[in-house]
């Protein structure tokens, strides 16, 4: 039993040490959760000073600035400048994207840790309850084995008082 009780206290322990762990992996993923916060609410920033931009400076559509082009290496130019603005204006929003799922990925990351920590911590709260069952168990075994003994020295000391009364009286 004693064992049992020593193996149950060990299990105690590494379950203490995984809860420390977690607690300790929950304060990283909460500043990486933090960080991609910060880094989704920057992309939004950007991307949303782009669009004011873009409806600040009116309608001008692409097409209107590659027909204003004065030769054919003005349109090229122009070409080019369309897509780079169309390029930076898809890279914008990607990047915002690719930002709020790294965010929603980070979330989801903490609130599992989480949930393992109160798994955990719940196998902590069993493991103490089967610890505290093992030793009332051994308690009791303990309080059995003494009023048997008790018991059995009473019936010793008077069957030897029987026995020196016997041999007294046949004396």
């Amino acid at each position: 039993m004693d064992e049992q009780i020593a193996l149950t206290i060990k299990e105690i322990e590494n379950i203490e040490e995984q809860i420390a762990l977690y607690e300790q992996l929950i304060e990283e993923k909460e500043i990486e959760l933090q960080a991609a916060q910060e880094k989704e609410d920057k992309q939004l920033k950007l991307y949303r000073e782009r669009v004011r931009a873009m409806e600040e400076s009116g309608n001008i559509s692409y097409l209107a600035v590659i027909f204003e082009a004065a030769n054919f290496s003005d349109l090229l130019a122009r070409l080019d400048f369309v897509f780079e603005v169309m390029n930076y204006d898809e890279k914008l929003y990607h990047d915002y994207i690719l930002a709020k799922e790294e965010t929603q990925r980070a979330k989801e990351e903490l609130e599992a840790t989480k949930a393992d920590l109160e798994a955990t911590k719940a196998d902590l709260e069993a493991k103490k309850a089967e610890l505290e069952e093992q030793e009332s168990g051994q308690k009791t075994a303990i309080a059995e084995a003494k009023q048997e003994l008790e018991d059995i020295r009473k019936r010793q000391v008077q069957e030897w008082r029987d026995a020196l009364r016997k041999k007294l009286k046949g004396e």
